[in-house]
């Protein structure tokens, strides 16, 4: 018997079919594949089965109507094709389609991407017929083009084997595959006989990633990138590992991104650790992170890693001006770890270790604010400008010719006002801006807060949220003893940031008066 296999070279389109009863011998005198390397290979795919499936009353119209002819090997008369039973469709047949739609993208070709017949994905699918067929096509945007495309009015009979598969009388079914790769459109038909699933299933409009086995020979270029390419880790704090970015071209096809298997591993663990999909400093220094991926060959890709201290800014004023003979005053600085101070000019002011400048003369004197590098931070400096002006002198009084002054006399009752203000009080009292020293998630699901004790402090208040603004999944924790500063929240969403921020508050009767709240920090859940 003849086998009929029906092949177009084209771009757009290829063609073939073959009967069961010879797949023997096909197999027998096919072409034979040498040993060599497989590899699985993901594909993004979006799906579009739903548009598929309105194809099969375009065939079945094409196959009842005038237009069901094709050419004869000559080319000089038009063969008629008559008494066709519609085709039913066959959700078997469609899932090997649906396979075969993301293979072609791969390798646009009756070959499949790891060397087998295409006809091999029906057995995996678990379809058995009598006769097979397969249509393929790319770059149609919509079901018409596809099917338009694969009508071949205007071909010969050597450009009609599309065409003659779609009138086949020795199929009977048909499955339809639609999905977009890479931003392209691929179709795919597969013809069966008898039917082997007629059992209606929902339509597959999903986006999902698809397996596919690749022949390592067949690969021509292949790549492998972290993204990002570089790592710069604040010790103490974890962030996300690189995604591995790998694509791969077989011959006559375009590149196309795969997911591959992969592990990231440290070359020297001391200054960092690998857990869950993150990666932690634990230590000053520098590392790399390597992970192997099998494409074409063996790649090694690799990622630098810096563990670095968090950096600080230390809170104060620009600049004071003041007049001589002003008392002292206090900077009120804050930063997250201790700070020094230092004058430049003691002549005009002078700084204590606790930040309170005293007033010496008259000019200008710069004040150095040193945060230490410690606790996880690195040091940070601050330099603030005191003025001090030259105090006015009271203008001398107007006398006449006698010596009397002139200046108007004034009387009234002295101010004997002597009560303390509450206000002041309260103003006088009120704790110090708060400065979180830590912010970790020591296990799952929770947050740990850290912050500086304040003197003036009763106690403090301590709250978290989802978003910087403190308005979604918020919660809040009053510490009412001044000793206290840590608080430690449990039972949130993992995987999540937090936002974090606190401050102190001073008990006065039945009065609270708050301080600043501090910067705000962020931590994501373990």
């Amino acid at each position: 018997m003849r086998r009929k296999h029906f092949m177009k070279t084209s771009l757009k389109r290829k063609v073939r079919f073959i009967m069961l009863m010879i797949l023997a011998f096909a197999m027998t005198c096919g072409v034979s594949f040498a040993a060599d390397g497989k590899i699985p290979v993901g594909v993004k795919a979006q799906y579009g089965q739903t548009e598929a499936r309105t194809m099969l009353k375009m065939m079945n119209d094409f196959r009842a109507g005038s237009d069901a002819w094709a050419w004869n090997e000559t080319n000089t008369q038009k063969v008629p094709y008559s008494n066709l039973e519609p085709l039913t469709y066959d959700y078997g047949l469609e899932k090997v389609a649906m396979q075969r739609a993301v293979e072609i993208a791969l390798e646009f070709a009756h070959t499949r991407p790891n060397g087998t017949d295409c006809f091999s994905a029906y057995t995996e699918q678990g379809v058995s017929s009598n006769a097979k067929a397969e249509n393929i096509a790319a770059g149609q945007a919509s079901t018409a083009a596809a099917f338009e495309s694969w009508q071949e009015t205007n071909e010969d009979y050597d450009g009609q084997g599309h065409r003659r598969n779609m009138l086949s009388q020795n199929c009977t079914a048909v499955g339809i595959g639609h999905v977009v790769c890479n931003g392209i459109h691929y179709w795919v038909q597969e013809f069966g006989n008898p039917a082997s699933t007629t059992v209606s299933i929902a339509a597959d409009d999903s986006t999902k990633t698809v397996q596919v086995e690749v022949l390592q020979s067949k690969i021509t270029k292949a790549t492998a990138k972290a993204n990002p390419q570089a790592l710069n880790v604040v010790c103490g704090s974890a962030v996300e590992l690189p995604r591995l970015d790998a694509a791969i071209q077989l011959a006559g096809g375009i590149p196309i991104p795969v997911e591959v298997p992969y592990a990231w591993e440290l070359t020297d663990s001391q200054y960092a650790s690998v857990s869950n999909g993150t990666l932690t400093g634990n230590k000053l220094g520098t590392t790399t992170l390597t992970a192997n991926v099998t494409l074409d060959s063996e790649k090694t890709v690799t990622v630098p890693v810096r563990i670095t201290l968090i950096p600080q800014t230390i809170i104060v004023a620009d600049s004071f001006t003041k007049t001589e003979g002003d008392g002292p005053f206090p900077l009120n600085a804050n930063a997250e770890t201790a700070l020094t101070y230092r004058s430049n000019n003691e002549s005009v002011a002078t700084v204590a270790s606790d930040g309170t400048v005293t007033l010496k003369g008259v000019g200008t004197a710069t004040i150095t604010i040193t945060a230490a590098a410690a606790e996880g931070y690195e040091q940070a400096l601050k330099e603030v400008t005191i003025t001090v002006n030259e105090k006015k002198q009271p203008a001398a009084p107007v006398t006449d010719k006698t010596g009397t002054s002139t200046n108007p006399e004034t009387s009234g009752k002295p101010d004997k006002t002597n009560t303390k203000s509450t206000a002041a009080t309260a103003k006088s009292q009120k704790p110090k801006t708060a400065t979180v020293k830590r912010i970790s998630s020591p296990k799952k699901g929770a947050l740990k807060l850290t912050w500086k004790k304040d003197a003036k402090a009763s106690g403090y208040q301590a709250m978290i949220a989802t978003d910087k603004n403190f308005k979604k999944n918020k919660k809040t924790a009053v510490i009412k003893k001044n000793k206290t500063v840590t608080k430690t929240f449990t039972k949130l969403k993992r995987g999540k940031t937090y936002f974090a921020k606190v401050r102190g508050y001073k008990q006065i009767g039945k009065t609270k008066v708050y301080g600043a709240y501090s910067k705000v920090k962020k931590v994501k859940i373990r």
